[in-house]
Order: C-alpha cells, then sequence, then structure tokens
C-alpha cells in the first residue's frame, strides 16, 4: 500500500504531538493509513497477522508511535490495552519519553514501564485482578520481555514494536545474514503475535516472501 498526495513534503501537515511539534505530512498520512487500516479489520483478522509500516531511522518514528497511539485511544469510548517495545534501549526511552508527555496531556492513561521511573509505575506492580476506567500503556525492552511477559496482561489491542530488524526472520541463519549485529527475536516474535489486537512493525526491511505472504501486510510510505 503507497501513500498519496506527498508532493508537499516536507512541509508541515496539522496534527501535532503532545507536546506541540507539528508533524510533516508523510508522517501525518502515515499515521491515517494506520488508523484505516485498524478499522478495517477484525478481531479474526488480526490472528496472527502482523503489519509493517516501512519508514527509515531518523524519518519519526517516535512522533508516528505517539500519533498512532493517541488516534487509537480516540478511536471509541473503549479503554485500550497498548503495549510498546524495542529491542534497542536508546529507542525505547525516546518512546517512554513520549509516552510521559501525552499522559501529561490527559486523564484517562496510566503507564506502566519495565521499570519504575519519573513517577511511572513499573509493570511488576500491575495488578491484573484490579479494573482500572483508564487506558493502560506498557513500555518495555526485548531482553525484558523474555523474562518477565508473565507480568503483562495477557492481550492487547495495540501491538507496537520500534527497531524491528531481526524480528521477522524466520531463522537464526536468516537473522545473521540480514542483521548480523542482532541476536535472533524467532521465539520473541511468536510471543509477540500471541497477544491478539493488531501488530505494527516499524522500521521493518520486509523480505520477499513476506512481500508475496498473505500472513503480511505491508504498509509502504514514500519519504
Amino acid at each position: 500500500m503507497k501513500l498519496k498526495h506527498l508532493n508537499k513534503h516536507p512541509h508541515h501537515g496539522t496534527s501535532t504531538i503532545s507536546d506541540g511539534t507539528p508533524l510533516y505530512i508523510y508522517q501525518e498520512e502515515a499515521c491515517y493509513v494506520v488508523i484505516k487500516d485498524i478499522k478495517s479489520k477484525t478481531k479474526k483478522d488480526n490472528k496472527g497477522h502482523i503489519n509493517i509500516l516501512k519508514i527509515p531511522t531518523g524519518d519519526g518514528k517516535t512522533f508516528i508511535t505517539e500519533q498512532i497511539v493517541r488516534l487509537i485511544l480516540d478511536l471509541d469510548t473503549k479503554n485500550k490495552t497498548i503495549f510498546l517495545c524495542s529491542p534497542l534501549l536508546e529507542v525505547l526511552e525516546d518512546i517512554k519519553v513520549k509516552m510521559i508527555s501525552l499522559r501529561d496531556s490527559r486523564d484517562d492513561i496510566m503507564l506502566f514501564f519495565d521499570k519504575e521511573e519519573r513517577g511511572v509505575d513499573g509493570i511488576r506492580s500491575y495488578d491484573k485482578n484490579h479494573s482500572m476506567d483508564v487506558h493502560k500503556i506498557f513500555v518495555f525492552s526485548d531482553k525484558w520481555a523474555e523474562t518477565n511477559h508473565y507480568f503483562l496482561p495477557e492481550k492487547c489491542d495495540f501491538l507496537g514494536r520500534d527497531e524491528s530488524k531481526g524480528a521477522t526472520a524466520s531463522s537464526p541463519e536468516e537473522a545473521y545474514h540480514a542483521f548480523r549485529e542482532y541476536n535472533w527475536q524467532g521465539k520473541w516474535y511468536k510471543k509477540l503475535i500471541s497477544y491478539g489486537g493488531y501488530v505494527l512493525l516499524l522500521n521493518a526491511t520486509p523480505t520477499d516472501a513476506q512481500i508475496v505472504s498473505k500472513s503480511f501486510n505491508i504498509l509502504d510510505i514514500d519519504i
């Protein structure tokens, strides 16, 4: 799926993230393409299905993540459960900063991080048996999740994974050939899709097999 009407790039669009920073037109349209895709799918469609948004490093993945999360929260009146993860700690820190800013701009979000910090509860403190009338956003690293995923809710409405190199490899050999410096994330990748909901991988490099596979939905954008 190619995004259209990008002739005005790099002018800003009409949307801003919670700190007031405007999105560029291609970032804005990327967000709405994802939301349109989410709205077009049922829970059955989402089962075991992976959506890949191709956007290069440096072109605003964190901005897009915050805006997509905000739009998902506002889709309807249902309280959402959001998972955001990454294998890279520096990327994770950017996501955490943006999610704190998003939370502080509203009164209907509770944040949980893989470690307690800056007025945010740790995921280990989350009580699965206690219902909360708010949106819940969980932010964590792959390394944390591989041994602590049982602290997370069993289901989520949206799972976003930033810096997805290696996550979609089908074998350790494929991961090494394509990404070399990344460890194979095959086991964690399978866990990602087990939570249900809409799964979006950012900054992925789809293989030819994934492009033609019915298990992957490639959202391609022109920069």
